[in-house]
């Protein structure tokens, strides 16, 4: 695994758009053993205008296969954003850094709150965000959760030009205020009914 993502970071590195973000989803995991190649990757990156971004459950998750490798990634990393986990103090994170993130709350289907904090600690705010019903329903991580938006795309994709808008048009009918139509389309196929459906 680790020469694969290794080619796809030089391939990153390479792209000739000085706009562009890589998404690092715990695959450090893979990187045993080649911290200097992540430190240096990251300062390059940051030096041609790119923007990484490293991901985990959890802080302590970047150290356990290899310490040198979570330092290149946290050491580069100018702002941090942290959801609610088990921290304690260290270089990293004060007191009062830790008493913030305890007090992250969220209310399902309505926002989450994350605390950002830069290295320099210019920055040490609680963000609360709200998200878009499109947005809840493509970023939910509930089990189940998208089997009505499957199960309208299995039904009536076939009546939209593209996926995208089918897609728009089962979010509005799902989290506009007036139901009625939503409970229409759930039951539309249920009833035997043979019409086309358009949103």
């Amino acid at each position: 695994m680790a020469p694969i993502i290794i080619y796809l970071l030089e391939y990153f590195k390479n792209i000739p758009a000085r706009e562009k973000i890589l998404v690092f989803d715990e695959c450090w995991s893979f990187l045993k053993d080649h911290a200097s190649y992540i430190d240096e990757c990251f300062r390059t990156f940051r030096k041609s205008g790119a923007f990484p971004i490293a991901i985990s459950q959890a802080m302590k998750d970047f150290s356990i296969f290899d310490r040198e490798l979570g330092q290149a990634i946290t050491n580069n990393s100018y702002f941090k954003v942290y959801f609610p986990q088990e921290l304690t103090p260290d270089n990293e994170l004060s007191s009062f850094d830790i008493e913030r993130v305890n007090s992250l709350g969220y209310e399902k289907g309505v926002y989450s709150e994350c605390y950002l904090k830069s290295s320099d600690n210019s920055y040490r705010k609680i963000i609360r965000n709200y998200l878009s019903p499109l947005e809840l329903e493509l970023f939910h991580t509930e089990a189940g959760g998208d089997e009505k938006l499957m199960r309208f795309l299995e039904h009536f994709g076939k009546f939209f030009k593209t996926t995208p808008e089918a897609i728009q048009s089962f979010v509005r009918l799902k989290h506009e205020q007036d139901k009625t139509d939503y409970h229409f389309v759930t039951s539309f196929k249920k009833s035997g009914g043979e019409q086309p459906f358009h949103a």
